[in-house]
């Protein structure tokens, strides 16, 4: 069917990459597609997993030019792991990786090889087994998930993992965190065997930032037909019986109607906006509730525990002053026996300021911290004094920056008498970002693809967090081959 102004085939409900993806095949297929595209906040401009078979596939699917997919740069370093007194290059390439470790920790390379290949082994029978079952679509999936999971012959990583020093526990789990930016999974090892490879460790800059590969997707999008609006005053879903409807827009007086809806934003913020009624209907069992099971996804997606908030400083700096050896890339620790958040784990990426933002200095060093979700109600002058805390760690990292480094969001805020204003609309928006980055407890069966309605998926933000663009990727074909799937059963019908 062709897409009016208030109709289309495929809603999708936020910009999250595994979304946009999935819209996009969709949409090659002949779906009229429309994309609301949300405010997801301040992302550091770096990429992984683009070197997986998967993303490959994707994007021949698709037929983008080598020539548009040019803004996308390769790292040579795909990242730097910083200790106190030891500071690692990490590479695709494992021997390079070992060297790096040889220098850096000679008594420790001999463990960490025997980790690394066994992760490797492993990740082998476990992607094979595993992979083409995430993510987990429905009951009959999750039995069958259960049992490839539990035959699986993990044992001897599990082994090592245990036995693992302070030093590579906190080196391994650090790069967890950085390629699934925040989530940790338990257990470790099958997050260890999914992303501790080559093709995942690459890291990759966009030119423009994020958005401008997301412009290529909405690109073809746009091309095949559809179109991508911006919906950043929210919306309310409009259901009937055990369908969705659609979607209403404050700004526009109708509904935008459709045949599915693709639920690409917060699973939290989709089912806050479902409406708690019961309709209650006589069959020959006896009566029914059919918004019982709504209202139980309603409950479990509302009881799922923020693990962690990532949160973003912005800084500004001159590129002359910045250390030789200091890559795009790079995590700070500061003592590798204690927990990886606060000030104790900061992800630094650099990039070159955007045309869109008028300030002193070439370069634009975005800091990511992640913070429990107990400590996101700081007040201001306790939020104010861990960001001096990561400043001082930024001038010892950087130690010819002096004033030229500036910190620009949140911005620096004037006293007064001797207090911080706490109703500052800088820190109002810090936390608002903060809530627009976060991570749940991460699970294999927990938020499903499917929903209580027959026409409505919900796919990124946290659908498989735990394995980073790998995770967005896999959701994204599992969505295609379930909507194509009815589509196809609906014309042969």
């Amino acid at each position: 069917m062709t897409m009016t102004p208030n109709f289309c085939d495929l809603l999708v409900v936020g910009s999250d990459l595994s979304g946009i993806l999935a819209a996009t095949l969709l949409a090659k297929r002949g779906m009229s597609v429309l994309v609301l595209e949300d405010d997801g906040g301040f992302e550091p401009n770096v990429l992984t997993g683009l070197e997986s078979r998967l993303f490959k596939s994707i994007l021949g699917k698709l037929m983008i030019p080598d020539g548009r997919l040019q803004i996308i740069e390769k790292n040579r370093v795909s990242y730097q792991v910083v200790f106190p007194r030891n500071r690692l290059d990490v590479s695709p390439n494992p021997s390079i990786l070992f060297k790096e470790i040889q220098r850096e920790f000679p008594e420790l390379v001999g463990f960490f090889e025997n980790l690394y290949n066994e992760a490797e082994g492993f990740r082998k029978t476990a992607l094979e087994l595993l992979a083409p079952s995430l993510p987990i679509a429905d009951k009959k999936e999750k039995k069958r998930f259960v049992k490839l999971a539990r035959a699986l012959p993990y044992q001897r990583l599990s082994s090592l993992v245990e036995k693992t020093p302070v030093e590579v526990a906190s080196f391994i789990r650090s790069q967890l965190l950085f390629l699934s930016q925040g989530v940790l999974m338990d257990p470790l090892f099958f997050q260890l065997c999914f992303l501790l490879s080559p093709e995942i460790f690459a890291t990759y800059s966009v030119k423009g930032g994020l958005t401008e590969l997301k412009k290529i997707f909405y690109e073809k999008i746009e091309y095949f037909g559809g179109a991508v609006q911006r919906a950043t005053d929210g919306f309310d879903l409009v259901i009937q019986k055990k369908e969705v409807k659609g979607v209403k827009l404050p700004q526009c007086g109708f509904v935008t109607r459709c045949r599915y809806l693709l639920g690409n934003t917060n699973i939290q913020k989709i089912y806050q906006m479902i409406p708690n009624r019961k309709i209650y209907q006589m069959t020959p069992k006896g009566w029914l509730t059919q918004g019982f099971r709504t209202m139980q996804f309603k409950k479990k997606a509302s009881r799922l525990a923020p693990v962690t908030h990532r949160m973003n400083l912005l800084y500004v700096v001159d590129s002359q002053v910045l250390p030789t050896p200091m890559k795009e890339n790079l995590l700070l620790i500061q003592d590798p026996s204690l927990p990886l958040s606060g000030s104790n784990y900061l992800q630094l990426n650099r990039q070159p300021i955007p045309k869109n933002m008028k300030q002193e200095g070439d370069t634009l060093l975005s800091v990511s911290y992640f913070l429990p979700p107990e400590k996101l109600s700081m007040t201001v002058p306790e939020f104010e004094k861990l960001h001096e805390e990561i400043t001082g760690l930024l001038h010892r990292l950087i130690p010819f920056a002096g004033s030229s480094l500036k910190r620009v969001s949140p911005k620096i805020l004037p006293e007064e008498d001797g207090l911080f204003p706490e109703s500052s609309e800088e820190y109002n928006a810090f936390r608002k970002g903060a809530g627009a980055c976060v991570a749940y407890t991460p699970s294999f069966f927990f938020p499903t693809l499917t929903s209580p309605y027959d026409n409505m998926l919900t796919v990124g933000p946290n659908l498989l967090p735990w394995l980073g663009t790998e995770g967005k990727v896999l959701s994204a074909l599992k969505a295609v081959d379930l909507i194509w799937g009815r589509e196809l059963k609906l014309r042969e019908g």
